[in-house]
């Protein structure tokens, strides 16, 4: 059974980013623990002022990542990437916290872990796909 589900956001792509956090809400509602990393463009919706919208559920990325925080998921940022995008860490939600490639390829990689990433085909569809997977049963 996978304890633990690793999603990677790096898109600023309003619906492929949307489209991991809802994936995030379903498998935390199903029992699954719940680490999402934000790295590269996607960093934005992690601000405070964040306002990008996924339509299909009528709320902001950043509300998404706050409801993860709240349902006892992590939401780790890329230690990098504020610095490019000319961010401190003043203007990141409450709760987040920072992590290095090191800390993404050690979760991705852990026992008991699904790692999944959203990935566009084409202007109009997307998929999730498994990334860098890693399952064990439990004995």
């Amino acid at each position: 059974m996978v304890k633990m589900i690793v999603i990677i956001l790096s898109s600023a792509d309003d619906i492929q980013a949307g489209a991991g956090l809802v994936m995030a809400k379903m498998a935390m509602a199903n029992g699954a623990n719940i680490t999402v990393y934000v790295a590269a463009s996607a960093v934005k919706y992690v601000t405070k002022d964040s306002f990008h919208r996924f339509a299909l559920k009528n709320t902001t990325h950043r509300e998404m990542l706050e409801a993860v925080l709240k349902g006892g998921g992590t939401v780790n940022i890329c230690g990098l990437c504020p610095s490019w995008l000319n961010l401190n860490n003043d203007d990141f939600i409450k709760g987040t916290s920072f992590s290095s490639a090191l800390d993404v390829f050690d979760a991705s990689f852990a026992e008991n872990t699904l790692t999944l990433t959203s990935v566009r085909l084409n202007k109009t569809q997307y998929c999730i796909t498994y990334c860098f997977v890693r399952v064990k049963q439990q004995k």
